[in-house]
């Protein structure tokens, strides 16, 4: 991550270096236009004699022209264009700019602005919004706006006596959790029974822990630091899902059987298929001694690793909302690059000459990718899915914790959501975007792009059978 942080911020250097050279040499030949168009001026009035007339132009003001015709400013002003007719006759002489002059009206001062989408718009400035206050639209996210909401909500229940009222309110705020928890109590019985079904008492605990471990932040603020709600959530699962097997099997041995079922490989890909899978993808040859009286069925995290490949698409809206930022920054392809090669290069050579078998070895180089691009990545490469998982989802952690205040430390301006999307999208992968996601929607985009395009591209290589064999080698396989 500081390879990603400072090659970024060495090329910002460099290109605002190329910018101000090219900055100066706009000026001097500016200046250089100006000063032939006057001397060109001069030499034409002496030849004309006096006979031009002088025209005292002033710019042409948005406020007092055009934004006159659509309605903001006074209904009464008249209209008059000071347009000197000039000699035609000479070509050196350049017909001046239009000026409007506004009887009785309001001048409205104009200003740009970049507005969330990046796109410059014009707005009046704070004087023309007193003039005209009925063309000052109330903004979404106001006061005076939620003020608005919370009272037609309440309308909205008014019709209702107080029980209907409080038990309404009650459903629509607490429905989640009504609905898992008649889940939990449905799972309960299917298992403890012999048939010892996993799929709806796993979903339930998992989505009720990952519940609580949203409240944690939410009633303590300074747990944000150190709870993230994936750490939480994962306690609080193994937890629970160890209490319940206990009890079940009575030997801490059923815990680790049970566990094999939590995730068995069955996704959508592979939904449909005769196979009995178990253990993230491995076969079970002996269904019929399988603890569970179904073993063809999915495990959760088959159905939570479904639905997650599916909403990394919705990081696409960041993406086209600041597409603009990707051409003006298509330089951040260099680091990205570069963090490819050496992934590939130090990964496995060091973690191999440090003692790690080769499996995981290879399996550390998944350690940057997102999992739903990190499972081809390392099957490509035949090394360790578990070891991949478990490092991605740490890093992803991590960055979230303790990005921010590696930033401040190396003093990365809290503007530069080129460094920060970068930098987090490379090396945290989707847990660090879906962080940027609240805090900087700009980062957001970068850190969306980034991550995708280094995925893809190590999923290329990956495929390409002498950077396979390459790195292979280095593990000594």
């Amino acid at each position: 991550m500081l390879i990603n942080i400072y090659s970024i911020q060495l090329i910002k250097i460099l290109m605002n270096l190329n910018r101000k050279e090219a900055a100066k040499e706009t000026t001097s030949d500016d200046d250089h236009d100006e000063e032939f168009i006057k001397n060109t001026s001069e030499g034409v009035s002496e030849m004309a004699g006096g006979d031009l007339r002088q025209v005292q132009t002033e710019p042409y003001d948005l406020g007092r022209g055009h934004h006159e015709n659509l309605g903001i400013g006074s209904s009464s002003a008249t209209e008059t264009e000071n347009i000197e007719l000039m000699d035609m006759d000479n070509p050196f002489i350049m017909r001046p700019e239009r000026s409007y002059v506004k009887q009785n009206s309001t001048p409205i001062s104009m200003a740009s602005e970049e507005n969330e989408f990046g796109v410059e718009t014009v707005l009046p400035s704070r004087m023309s919004m007193k003039s005209a206050p009925s063309q000052v639209d109330v903004p979404p996210g106001s006061s005076s706006s939620s003020s608005k909401e919370k009272n037609t909500e309440i309308d909205s229940y008014a019709h209702l006596n107080p029980l209907a009222k409080r038990t309404t309110i009650f459903i629509t705020n607490y429905i989640d959790w009504v609905l898992y928890f008649l889940l939990f109590v449905a799972s309960l019985p299917l298992f403890y029974t012999p048939y010892h079904i996993f799929l709806p008492f796993h979903f339930s605990v998992t989505i009720f822990s990952y519940f609580v471990a949203l409240l944690i932040p939410h009633k303590w603020p300074v747990t944000k630091r150190f709870a993230h709600p994936i750490l939480v959530s994962t306690f609080l699962i193994l937890f629970i899902c160890f209490i319940s097997s206990l009890i079940y099997h009575h030997t801490a041995k059923g815990f680790l059987d049970d566990l094999k079922y939590y995730k068995t490989g069955k996704n959508y890909l592979n939904l449909f298929s005769k196979a009995y899978l178990f253990d993230n993808g491995e076969t079970n040859k002996n269904p019929q001694e399988s603890i569970t009286k179904y073993p063809i069925w999915p495990g959760c995290g088959d159905f939570l690793s479904s639905m997650m490949d599916v909403s990394i698409v919705s990081l696409s809206l960041p993406m086209f909302t600041h597409r603009r930022d990707f051409i003006k920054n298509f330089w951040i392809m260099i680091p990205i690059l570069m963090s490819i090669a050496l992934t590939f290069l130090l990964y496995p050579l060091i973690c191999y000459n440090i003692g790690i078998n080769p499996q995981r070895s290879i399996g550390f180089i998944g350690r940057s990718v997102t999992l739903a691009l990190g499972n081809p990545l390392i099957n490509a490469l035949e090394g360790s899915i578990s070891l991949m998982a478990v490092c991605t989802i740490l890093s992803g952690i991590c960055g979230v914790l303790i990005g921010d205040s590696l930033f401040k430390f190396l003093r990365v301006k809290p503007g530069d959501y080129v460094t920060r999307g970068v930098s987090l999208g490379i090396n945290c992968g989707a847990i660090a975007t879906a962080h940027l996601l609240d805090s900087d929607p700009r980062a957001a985009s970068m850190s969306s792009l980034s991550f995708a395009i280094f995925g893809t591209v190590m999923i290329v290589f990956s495929s390409i059978g002498e950077i396979r064999n390459f790195v292979h080698a280095m593990v000594g396989q």
